[in-house]
């Protein structure tokens, strides 16, 4: 008696840990990456603070292949580190969540948000061209301006 318990504990704790090791290999998702099987290619394009900023994103299976930003208009002394670091971490951490680099805030946001919207136009349309409207440099400037420094 006390051998057949034992092995049907052995055998449901066995069950258990193979269940517990499948469920950890696709990190609790389904298969394909964080935005699940989406595949495609979107370009989006945004103002930075010189001008048009234009992000591409590319995605097979969910998983963000390439990332490219030009910014033509920008100040590349400035803006340069944005363009060429930013794509790198939102590939990298497979999300548009990533950090902005310091000195260059405008440029680095133009690009995460041409790049969120460029990963919705994959997930929901497998792709296409996304014109993207957020405020200008001006109208920041206005934001903060009007807002935190109004202390009369």
């Amino acid at each position: 008696m006390k051998t057949k318990t034992t092995s049907f504990v052995s055998i449901i704790l066995g069950a258990l840990l193979l269940g517990s090791i499948i469920g950890c290999g696709t990190g609790g998702r389904s298969a394909g990456g964080k935005w699940g099987t989406a595949t495609g290619e979107s370009t989006a394009t945004t103002r930075g603070f010189g001008g048009a900023v234009v992000v591409t994103v590319k995605m097979v299976d969910g998983k963000i292949t390439e990332v490219t930003a030009v910014g033509n208009s920008e100040t590349m002394s400035i803006a340069g580190p944005a363009l060429n670091q930013i794509p790198n971490r939102i590939m990298r951490d497979n999300t548009y969540n990533v950090d902005t680099i310091s000195g260059s805030t405008v440029t680095s946001n133009a690009i995460i948000i041409a790049a969120k919207a460029a990963i919705a136009q994959i997930v929901t349309h497998g792709g296409g061209n996304v014109e993207v409207d957020n405020p200008t440099v001006e109208e920041e400037h206005e934001f903060y301006e009007d807002d935190l420094f109004d202390w009369e």
